[in-house]
């Protein structure tokens, strides 16, 4: 993992041979690693060969720029599989837009560039912004689904040594009193010993307080991070209502309108479940699940298929790229935790 981030791999993506040459010597006293992309034909090569953590889309126009993003994701293999940050360079006409786009999510940081720039290390400071997130999304921290699995795991070793010191004492007990009443030769020896094994067992009991105490505060920690819900429907009022059924005192909740957004979205975040519509234009809910099974961060991730006919061939489909669940629409709240909390295992 970097640490550094002037280590980082910034790529430049422009259809301006001279504006990657000023760029690139402005940024490569500050960042080791600087390549251009300016051959149309090579858009995908260029990024599946350098994998930048950082993308300065460098283009004159906003038009240029999405233009060039959306076909990276739609003709790359290994575009959204490959987390990075996008910096934007844009003009004084079009900077509200950008900017709108930004908050949107669908970039992630854009500098005021064209036709000159007033704050020359502006454009570097986005970029060592950038790659610090980057950092932090490198970490090697498990995520919130292993802590919860590691906490209920840790409650249940809890509970069962408890239950097993408990049953312990008791036998003890039972032993020593059934001794003491045979009145046999050495049974007063023997409940010595008895006795001796019972303050040993009690010591450990005591001792290990402090530990199962802190595995009890650790475990309520963790029961209170919320699952990462993403929400993939292109129709707003599904997304509305989904979201109003979600108890955000419960879910963190993020929405995307289509496969292209769904995939943008998952450049930043790794959500613990996603609920997947089946019918969206473009890339449906089946074939952005296909895809998103090949990713290996994305794998173990579940998808519940969310549609509106309960067709069998739709589950056959969906159960084949990889769906761990179904619901049909319209769904109730009940039956939406239902499957919510079995795949998450809450």
């Amino acid at each position: 993992m970097k640490t550094n981030p002037g280590t980082a791999r910034v790529m430049v993506a422009t259809d301006n041979k001279d504006d990657a040459n000023q760029i690139l010597r402005q940024l490569k006293s500050q960042f080791e690693h600087v390549s251009p992309s300016t051959d149309p034909d090579r858009v995908v090569e260029d990024f599946e060969l350098f994998k930048p953590d950082v993308l300065v889309l460098a283009f004159d126009s906003l038009d240029k720029a999405q233009r060039y993003y959306l076909g990276l994701y739609r003709l790359g293999h290994t575009v959204h599989q490959h987390p990075h940050r996008t910096v934007m360079l844009c003009n004084k006409e079009e900077v509200q837009a950008v900017f709108d786009l930004c908050k949107k999510e669908y970039f992630d940081d854009y500098v005021l560039y064209w036709p000159h720039t007033h704050d020359g290390p502006r454009l570097a400071m986005s970029i060592w912004i950038a790659c610090r997130e980057m950092m932090a999304l490198h970490s090697t921290l498990p995520d919130a689904g292993a802590l919860r699995v590691h906490a209920r795991q840790l409650g249940e070793l809890e509970s069962l040594l408890e239950n097993h010191l408990a049953d312990g004492v008791q036998q003890i007990e039972v032993a020593r009193s059934t001794l003491l009443d045979a009145q046999m030769p050495g049974s007063q020896d023997f409940a010595i010993a008895i006795d001796s094994l019972g303050t040993w067992a009690s010591g450990l009991k005591n001792s290990i307080a402090p530990a199962l105490a802190g595995t009890r505060a650790l475990t309520d920690a963790v029961r209170k991070i919320r699952p990462i819900v993403l929400v993939v429907d292109d129709d707003e009022l599904a997304r509305q209502l989904i979201g109003r059924t979600l108890d955000r005192k419960v879910y963190d909740v993020l929405f995307a309108g289509d496969g292209v957004e769904a995939l943008s979205q998952l450049r930043r975040f790794k959500p613990d479940v996603i609920l997947m519509d089946v019918r969206m234009p473009g890339m449906d809910g089946v074939a952005l699940t296909q895809r998103l099974k090949t990713l290996p961060h994305l794998m173990s991730t579940p998808i519940i298929m969310m549609t509106g006919q309960a067709r069998r061939e739709t589950l056959v489909s969906s159960i084949e790229a990889g769906a761990a669940a179904f619901v049909v629409k319209p769904f109730t709240r009940e039956a939406l935790m239902a499957k919510l909390q079995k795949v998450l295992m809450l």
